[in-house]
This record gives structure tokens, sequence and C-alpha cells, in this order.
């Protein structure tokens, strides 16, 4: 279908027999190069960035983890990306449209109904407009005086006790005179997100969004130019 050739999907989902029958139903549509498929949450913030993915299918039971936790990791790094829930549980969908889905389908497919969502996708499209993150060095001021930061060298900041560190991609940590709430006014227009008091991440850094294992309603954030583990806060994680 001609209309659809805007679409670039990812499939997740645990099971290969449920993910190949979706892919194959979404190929009745959309031109299988345009595909890819995963059984690995680990693997879609890479594979959106690999493939210039804009559209995600996620099953919502993923065994260890679900597909909610996917589609908090995919709207903090890539917000352009519609995120359509594909589960065989309807009783999920209440929970879901707190993680702001652009629809539901339910399995096995109803293929009108896919039909109806792959063409509610591509028209979403249209709607955002990705804009260029500007870069700039900053005057930060520090003990020593004003220091300038490349905001492309920003990995994250973070606050220990009454300190507040910047990391930079170079290893070079700079202690800040400002509060962590003026650097995230000072940063502001920067893609930079404040995902718990204590820290504040470029979105470009984002790695991965992981739920805490064994602490029920915990999560953190992975980056990628460091093996920092970033707290993000249970108001910030929806």
């Amino acid at each position: 279908m001609d209309n659809l050739k805007k679409l670039k999907i990812l499939v997740l989902d645990d099971d290969w027999d449920s993910l190949m029958a979706t892919v194959s139903e979404i190929g009745i549509y959309v031109d299988k190069g345009n595909i890819v498929y995963t059984q690995d949450p680990g693997e879609v913030i890479s594979l959106i960035e690999s493939d210039n993915v804009n559209t995600a299918f996620l099953d919502i039971d993923l065994g260890d983890t679900n597909g909610f936790d996917a589609a908090t990791s995919i709207h903090i790094t890539h917000p352009e990306v519609n995120c359509i829930f594909c589960t065989g549980h309807p009783e999920y969908a209440l929970d879901g449209y707190d993680y702001n889905p652009l629809d539901f389908v339910v399995k096995p497919v109803n293929l009108l109904k896919l039909e109806r969502v792959l063409k509610k996708a591509e028209a979403a499209l249209s709607t955002w407009e990705v804009k260029p993150v500007p870069s700039e060095k900053i005057a930060i001021l520090t003990g020593g005086g004003f220091q300038l930061v490349d905001t492309d060298d920003v990995v994250y900041v973070e606050k220990i006790l009454r300190k507040v560190i910047i990391h930079t991609k170079n290893n070079v940590d700079i202690s800040t005179k400002y509060s962590i709430g003026q650097l995230e006014k000072i940063f502001e227009g920067y893609d930079f997100f404040r995902p718990h008091q204590s820290f504040l991440v470029p979105l470009r850094e984002i790695r991965n969004v992981h739920a805490e294992e064994g602490i029920r309603g915990s999560f953190y954030i992975t980056l990628k130019n460091s093996k920092a583990k970033v707290n993000l806060s249970r108001n910030n994680y929806k």
C-alpha cells in the first residue's frame, strides 16, 4: 500500500511464534524491508537508532519485564516514535493508557483493525517535526571562575551531597557553583532531561530505562558514554 511506505516499524515480542505472526501480518501492509523485530527489550533503542524506526509495536507481557518499560524508554529517548501495544491480554489496556500509546492491537490480530492502526500511525508521522538540537559552549561557574563547556560533551550532571558535578565525555569532572536547578534552566533548549532531583541528563546520552531487580516500582537509566546508573523517579517514569 503506497500510503504506508513512510512507516519504519519495530516489533517487540518475547514469544517467537507470536513475533513472526505479527511481523507477517504487518508485512501485508508495510514493505518487510521496513520492519525490524526482536525478542530482547534491551535491543529496542539500538534498533530504533540504527533503522530509523518511527513506529513500535510492543507486546506487554515480556517475562521479566514488560512493554510498558520499553515504551517509557522510547518516550524518553525518542519521543518522535509512536508506540502501539500489541497484546493477547486486553485487560492490560487500562494500565497501558498511562504510557501514552498511539493505539492498542489485541492478538490474535484483526487485519481490518491493524490496517486502521497502521494508517493512523502513518498519519501521525506528519504531526511531529524533529528539530536539530543546537551545540554551544556555555560558561559554567566553578570555584576558579568561569569554564566553557560544550553542551555536546556533557554526559550527565549529578548532585552529590552539596556538590554538583558535570561529567563529560573526556572523563573530566567539573565541579560547579550552580545548583542542579540552575543548570536545568541553563541547559533548557538543549534537550536535557531531569529524571531525578539529583540528576540531569541529555536525551542523546540515554541508552535505556531498566526496572531495578527485586525492587518493585524502582527504575534507573543507563547511559551511552558512562557506566553510571542514573536514578529515575516514579513521577518521571510514566
